[in-house]
């Protein structure tokens, strides 16, 4: 698979970093779990975030890379027995059109009606099987579409609608574009992330602020930093408009108060990268 899985693998152990990529590790083949353990220490915190992402394809083809790196990252584990595994899951696992009348929250049953999202559901259930077999601490953080500067996937959303605009090319827009969504800046995950391997929570919880926005406020506030007049195209649905939206209430129990990046303030730190 190459370049194209962007696996991304943290051992994090004292005042120690070690990352690993797809150049170092490609958790699709065979006798990569050996490799794997080769690099992580006994008693360090592991933050798993490897995976083939919706972006690149939505297929079986994706579900069994996904489900192999999985496979792989897991029997890893019981080789070097870290004290802590934090696996970067997806919002995906409670199903994409799923209409509901209450925000979603750790209690909410997962429904997952993607390959990517059986995927990250399927990979939840081997890691949790594994680190209660070996008495390892796990977590599954559950973010909602991440979207920052350097984003290649280009996928609907803040990261491929400035593509599309920095090439002057007209956006297809799903219907009105009024469904709402959560997007949080990559570098709120990353903060995040930091005051979760500080503690001790152990379990599910959704990396997400509570605040949700429409497609609509992401063409406007890229008309408002790009001074440019977007265009657009409407595209008719072929599901029925469904919003999400999410109740953060354990994820601020778990790492304290935090502010996270509005979406205005994201954008503009993308357009600033990407037209400066």
């Amino acid at each position: 698979m190459g370049k194209t899985i962007f696996p991304a693998l943290y051992d994090i152990y004292g005042d120690s970093v070690v990352g690993i990529s797809t150049d170092d590790i490609d958790l699709t083949k065979n006798g990569s779990d050996s490799e794997l353990a080769s690099c992580i220490s006994t008693g360090c915190v592991v933050v798993m975030l490897a995976g083939v992402k919706k972006q690149l394809g939505d297929s079986l083809s994706s579900y069994c890379s996904n489900i192999a790196i999985a496979t792989n990252f897991v029997k890893s584990l019981p080789i070097t027995t870290p004290s802590r595994v934090i696996y970067m899951s997806s919002a995906s696992v409670y199903g994409e059109d799923i209409a509901r009348s209450v925000p979603i929250d750790e209690k909410t049953c997962p429904e997952p009606r993607t390959y990517y999202g059986v995927a990250k559901y399927t990979t939840e259930l081997l890691i949790k099987k594994t680190c209660t077999d070996i008495a390892t601490e796990y977590v599954h953080l559950r973010p909602p579409l991440v979207y920052g500067v350097h984003d290649q996937t280009r996928g609907y959303g803040p990261a491929g609608f400035l593509s599309k605009v920095s090439k002057n090319e007209k956006i297809d827009l799903w219907g009105d574009g009024t469904e709402l969504r959560e997007f949080i800046y990559v570098e709120d995950v990353g903060k995040i992330v930091c005051r979760i391997v500080e503690n001790t929570y152990s379990g599910v919880v959704n990396l997400v602020s509570g605040i949700s926005y429409s497609y609509t406020d992401i063409l406007d506030s890229l008309e408002y930093f790009t001074g440019r007049s977007i265009a657009i195209q409407s595209t008719d649905r072929t599901k029925e408009k469904v919003d999400h939206r999410y109740n953060n209430s354990l994820l601020s129990g778990v790492v304290g108060e935090y502010k996270f990046s509005s979406l205005k303030d994201g954008i503009q730190k993308m357009v600033a990268s990407t037209l400066r």
